[in-house]
């Protein structure tokens, strides 16, 4: 019987004649495209996408099961929105729509803050926003010395959120070191707050680090996952290895906000994840 996977792997997967890497080559199936499975040898899977037909590696793929139906999983028209320095607002942002949460880039690696930073946290605190606060995370340093810088500059109080930012790739080499770092930043951030911090990050740059199968200690500890995936067409992102189902979709890196000038970074937000306590977990 077909089953449907989903390619994961970054530059695309190979399509060749017959079920080993001894076949020859007759195409490739780029990053996220989803094809049957109609036959499996193994690792190996036969496959039919239009006129491209031949054998592909599953490790490089996942399944793909029936996504629910947006409206189902997803909140409606209540989406969180992410700002940095180079986010421009105008006054009446903060009279106009309110996010369902503002989250607002603090620190990157172990010297940078952003400098709207204090001025954006007081405001939304004062006007009782839910708020949250990220770190654009820089795998080239050490994770306790970018979690204290983070904690400095953001002085989480009660309600109040904390994301990790993980989208560079570790340098070449060193991903066993730079996992090491991340799981130092986020054992920091949960012993100085009580709450692991959300996880921000794309499949691939999750898989960099930790591989096809991930972190279960990880996923263990921060429960909450908030996925970038850009594709159009798609009601579900692409999964993180350890997470089941995410707790925010980033899904436009384009989108728009009144009050907002140019281009805004917009997050769907799981109904599942907002029926708990006020976004709390």
């Amino acid at each position: 019987m077909a089953d449907k996977v989903r390619v994961t792997a970054r530059r695309g997967l190979n399509v060749r004649e017959g079920p080993g890497t001894q076949y020859r080559k007759v195409g490739a199936l780029p990053y996220g495209a989803v094809v049957e499975i109609v036959e499996r040898r193994g690792v190996w899977g036969g496959v039919w996408k239009g006129a491209l037909a031949g054998w592909i590696h599953t490790g490089y793929t996942e399944p793909v099961e029936e996504a629910p139906p947006a409206d189902a999983f997803w909140l409606d028209g209540d989406e969180a929105v992410d700002l940095s320095l180079w986010n421009r607002i105008a006054p009446d942002f903060w009279r106009g729509l309110k996010p369902w949460a503002l989250i607002l880039k603090a620190t990157q690696g172990i010297n940078i803050l952003d400098p709207r930073f204090g001025e954006r946290w007081a405001r939304a605190r004062f006007q009782a926003w839910r708020v949250w606060a990220y770190h654009f995370y820089d795998p080239r340093y050490p994770g306790g010395t970018q979690a204290a810088l983070f904690l400095r500059v953001a002085g989480l109080q009660k309600g109040e959120r904390a994301a990790l930012d993980l989208e560079w790739y570790p340098p070449e080499g060193e991903e066993a070191w730079a996992a090491k770092e991340v799981r130092e930043f986020i054992h920091t951030v949960e012993d100085a707050t009580g709450k692991p911090p959300v996880i921000y990050t794309r499949r691939d740059v999750w898989v960099r680090y930790f591989g096809e199968a991930g972190d279960p200690e990880i996923s263990a500890r921060c429960p909450l996952v908030w996925v970038a995936d850009y594709r159009h067409g798609v009601t579900m992102p692409l999964s993180v290895p350890g997470w089941e189902k995410p707790a925010m979709w980033q899904y436009t890196g384009s989108g728009s906000w009144p009050g907002i000038a140019g281009h805004v970074d917009r997050s769907r937000v799981a109904k599942w994840f907002a029926g708990t306590v006020n976004g709390e977990r």
